[in-house]
């Protein structure tokens, strides 16, 4: 028997004077056990500007919970 699951991914950056300092995804497949995830790519410039690296986070986030009420 087949079973198929579709899935939606969205992907972003936090970038600091054009270096990608943290990348982001998310996979939301209609089975609805969504993940999201956050890798650091430049711990020290991550450290530097986490402010700024957290409201992209933040709203990375946001952007993904608008895709899922979207499904």
């Amino acid at each position: 028997m087949l079973n198929t699951t579709k899935s939606t991914s969205v992907s972003g950056n936090s970038s600091i004077e054009g270096k990608t300092v943290v990348t982001f995804s998310a996979n939301i497949p209609s089975s609805g056990e969504i993940s999201l995830s956050k890798r650091i790519q430049n711990k020290k410039t991550y450290l530097e500007n986490q402010d700024e690296c957290d409201t992209d986070y933040a709203n990375f986030e946001t952007e993904v919970m608008a895709a899922i009420k979207e499904m």
